[in-house]
């Protein structure tokens, strides 16, 4: 196998819980030419420290000190401080398989792609709760695309990827540090609609997500957050209209279900009347013809829980609360 140094980059806030065993995932690769970029983002626990041991001992392994600015702000530096070919990101509470960069960088040499994703679980409390759909393809931006916006074998977060590192380049395609929550999808979007192949291998789950209940995606309760992303998932959605006429379904499919989880997930809080909240989705569902959504969502779920959003929202909200019940 070819010698191409490869950059792991690694954000961490206050993850001394997960550290170690992140850490020792990416250096047990079976692919050994490896730099490992630890970005610590202030934290206030042990985490720094713990960074600081590992740089002792390994060669390989550079920690950054920064103050706490947030996850985009620390894999920009990443970005901007590795010096592999070839680039992928990591989670500090999450850990890899030992074949994790080799069979991403072997993906990307033997089909001569821009970018490899390989396959994931996602893990609570040390159990498995989801996989991967068994996948294995070479796929063009446009069609890539789709499968991301459909969200049924793919995800647009950007670990489990690898990347040349000339995608970064243009120095606009950077994480946005001022959105907190949809900042992968902002920026792997733009990013895989440069690339002419992508190769896909989702036979193995060498990545595992650490489904941790302080992380920014469990905050459900951040009325904010969701708001953000709705704004982001319509941006995304005139994006593709655009762009990908023949797939602008896709991104009107993504609008909506981001807006029925927005509401969805208020009314599984909140007991009180909801008027503020619904009426911000059906204002956002309004804005468009209603049959230009309902006969672009693909799950008749959707199709159900739009009508009652716009027509009988008390009624959901009933439902949700006898169903909890």
């Amino acid at each position: 196998m070819e010698s191409d140094l490869i950059s792991i980059i690694i954000p961490i806030y206050n993850a001394q819980k997960y550290l170690k065993e992140c850490i020792d995932s990416a250096l047990n690769q079976t692919y050994k030419e490896i730099e490992i970029i630890l970005i610590n983002d202030g934290s206030t626990d042990y985490s720094g420290r713990i960074c600081d041991s590992y740089a002792e001992k390994d060669k390989r392994v550079k920690v950054i000190h920064n103050e706490n600015q947030g996850v985009s702000v620390s894999r920009n530096i990443g970005i901007k401080e590795a010096k592999g070919l070839y680039i992928t990101f990591m989670d500090a509470d999450d850990f890899v398989s030992e074949e994790y960069v080799e069979i991403l960088y072997r993906l990307i040499k033997n089909d001569d792609s821009e970018v490899s994703m390989i396959g994931n679980d996602e893990q609570y409390e040390g159990k498995i709760i989801k996989t991967n759909r068994k996948i294995r393809k070479i796929l063009n931006s446009e069609e890539i695309i789709k499968m991301i916006l459909e969200e049924k074998y793919l995800s647009a977060v950007c670990w489990g990827k690898m990347y040349r590192k000339e995608l970064f380049k243009d120095q606009s395609l950077r994480f946005d540090k001022d959105i907190k929550i949809g900042e992968d999808l902002k920026l792997i979007i733009p990013i895989l609609e440069k690339c002419k192949k992508i190769s896909i291998d989702m036979t193995q789950n060498l990545y595992h997500y650490r489904l941790n209940e302080d992380s920014i995606t469990q905050q459900t309760g951040k009325k904010e957050l969701w708001i953000q992303e709705i704004k982001l998932s319509k941006e995304i959605m005139k994006w593709v209209q655009e762009k990908y006429p023949r797939i602008k379904n896709k991104g009107i499919q993504r609008y909506v279900r981001v807006n029925i989880t927005f509401l969805v997930k208020m009314i599984k809080e909140k007991s009180e009347k909801l008027s503020e909240e619904i009426t911000y989705v059906q204002d956002n569902v309004r804005n468009y013809k209603f049959t230009y959504f309902f006969r672009a969502s693909s799950k008749i779920q959707d199709k159900i829980k739009l009508i009652l959003i716009l027509f009988w929202p008390k009624l959901l909200i009933k439902l949700y609360h006898a169903k909890d019940n």
